[in-house]
Order: C-alpha cells, then structure tokens, then sequence
C-alpha cells in the first residue's frame, strides 16, 4: 500500500514539474516573440522559414523603372514614376501597410523612369533625382515631404543620369549616388547641395545596378548591372564615404542588371531579388533570392516566389518588418518577404 502511495506521489510530482516547465516555455516564446518588434541590443537572431507571400493586385499598375522609399516618419511606402508599354508616369503612390493608394498633390516632377530616390530620414523626405522619359534625360532635385513635392535648385548637381544607383547613407546623413553609366561618378547631397567625390577606385562601367545602405556596418552596398557589351556583372561593392571597394565573396549570384536590392535591419540583410540575366539578348528575367550579410551571398530557397521579373522596386517596410517588392516589367502586383517565424534569443557571453 506504501509502494502505491509512493508511486502515485512521485508521479504527480512528476506531472507538476513538466507543467510548469511548459508553462515556462511558453511564456519564455511570448516573451521573445513580443520584443521582435524592436531588436534589443546584444541578440542573436534565430531566423526560420524565410518566404515570399503573395498579398494582391490592386491597384494592377504594370509598369518598370518606377523608384520607390520607405517614409520612416509617416511610416508609408513612397513609390512614383515608371513607364508601361511607351507611357510614361508621374504619379505619386503610397503603401500604408494595408492599401496602395494614389496621392494627389499641386506640384509634381515631370513623368520619367529610371531614376533615382532616396529617403533622408533626418530631414524626413523623400529624394529625387534625373531619370529619362524615353527622349530627355534630366538633371532636377526634387523633395517631397507627404503633401507636396518641391523642385530643389543647387549650386552644384550631377549632369543628367539614368539608370543609376541612390540610396541614403544615415550613418553621415547624406544622399549617396553612383552612375557607372552616363556621366560617371559618385555624388553625395546633403539638402542643399550636391557635391562630386574624389574616389581612388570606383565599380567599372555598368547600368541598371542597384544600391542600398548597410545601416549596421554603415556602408553603401552596390550589386552587379549591364556592362560592356550587354553583358551582366556580378560584383559586390561597398562605399564608406571616403572609397569604393571592392568585397571579395565565397559565393556571389549570378551576373544581372535591373534588379533590386533592399536592407532588412532587423536581421541586418541585404536582400536581392530577380533582375535580367546574364546577357542580352540571350538572357532572360530572374526571379532568384539572395541575401548578403557584409562578408558573402547566400542564396534562399523559398517555398514561393514572385515571377521572374525585372526594374521592379524592393523595399523594407520598418512599420511590417518586411520586404516589399512591387511591379516590373509587365507586372503590376504586390509580394511581401520576412521570416515567417521571428525570434529572438539573448546572446551568451562567455
């Protein structure tokens, strides 16, 4: 009779502990998973089922060469310009996280596409420079600040580009800007000025590239673009403001031009996706996946995918903590990138 006492006890003994043990898990995993929102300092990430999701259609704005922001501020998407099918744009579009919705405002920039856009998130607006609307190329500044956009005149600007790379450095608080293309150079604009910089090196010829800002490592990452001879590239740059260099990878996607890059600071990723490669008229439109880290290129098998595409736009929204990625040559619908399963773990120190 003992024995069974005994028995019974340690086994309710036994059913206590495993219950409070998995109501530790749990409330550990709840705990974890609501401090994702913002990363803490001193964490590792544990990343599991990266993915595309397909979100809608609407608006089916078909089109290519658009540019596109995040606005951290008002916390939108600021998307404007692009060509389809010989027409050319210069509408103003906004993603609230929910619905794109088409801006109206009393002044805008001339349609174009293949220019370039920046967000300055210390003056909180969006820039605009060049871009071509299948005549002109053009040489404007331009800032829009969620109600209007206004045309900047400066002292000094880059003569008139397309095709080029622009992204905000927010470690120095300047516009970056590189064109390998038509009237070569780096620049790098301040609100009011723009000003030509002296580099030692620099990527060689190429258009259609695509840039983005490292904001943990502080560098502006350029990847790939059209060089010489319709042929593709796939070399990886890094500019510190002061020098390009160039990153010697392990593994590197294949050469392209026309694809798009965006940098998730949550898990501190550069993000590419799809482009035109490797040559032309040989090639063929892309709908591969690769992140890159600062030191290689890794590619990411997804379970979907959008279609193969390319000049579509790739953006982090801060506010969803994902990657959206909009348009394309031919295409007009809406996807979204994250890991569908977030967590974060505190980081050991030994």
């Amino acid at each position: 009779m003992n024995k069974l006492i005994r028995f019974r006890f340690s086994l309710l003994v036994a059913i206590l502990l495993f219950t409070i043990a998995a109501l530790f898990i749990i409330a550990s995993m709840t705990i974890t998973t609501a401090i994702a929102k913002e990363k803490p300092a001193h964490m590792n990430v544990l990343q599991t089922n990266l993915d595309w999701t397909f979100y809608q259609d609407e608006p089916n704005l078909a089109r290519r060469g658009m540019a596109a922001v995040y606005d951290s501020h008002r916390k939108v998407v600021v998307m404007f310009g692009g060509e389809d099918m010989g027409s050319v744009f210069n509408e103003t579009w906004e993603f609230d996280g929910t619905k794109w919705q088409q801006i109206i405002t009393p002044h805008k920039p001339p349609a174009r596409f293949w220019h370039g856009m920046a967000y300055d998130s210390e003056r909180q607006v969006v820039v605009l420079f060049g871009g071509y609307d299948d005549q002109t190329r053009f040489d404007d500044t331009w800032e829009y600040d969620g109600s209007d956009w206004v045309q900047v005149t400066t002292i000094e600007k880059p003569q008139p580009l397309s095709a080029f790379g622009m992204t905000y450095d927010s470690c120095r608080k300047k516009t970056v800007l590189y064109s390998g293309y038509v009237n070569w150079g780096t620049w790098e604009y301040d609100g009011m000025n723009w000003e030509k910089i002296v580099v030692i090196d620099s990527p060689e010829y190429r258009h259609l590239a695509s840039m983005t800002f490292d904001s943990a490592r502080c560098q502006t990452v350029l990847f790939a673009g059209m060089g010489e001879g319709a042929q593709g590239r796939n070399d990886t740059w890094e500019y510190n403001g002061i020098n390009w260099i160039k990153i010697l990878t392990n593994d590197s996607p294949p050469p392209r031009w026309a694809h798009a890059l965006a940098y998730d600071p949550l898990r501190e990723k550069t993000i590419l996706f799809g482009g035109y490669g490797q040559n032309y008229p040989d090639g063929g439109a892309l709908n591969d996946t690769w992140e890159y880290d600062g030191e290689n290129w890794n590619v990411i098998n997804t379970t979907s995918a959008p279609a193969a595409r390319e000049q579509h736009i790739l953006v982090y929204d801060g506010n969803l903590q994902k990657a959206l990625l909009f348009g394309g040559f031919g295409n007009g619908d809406t996807w979204f990138y994250s890991d569908q399963f977030l967590v974060y773990l505190p980081l050991v120190v030994r």
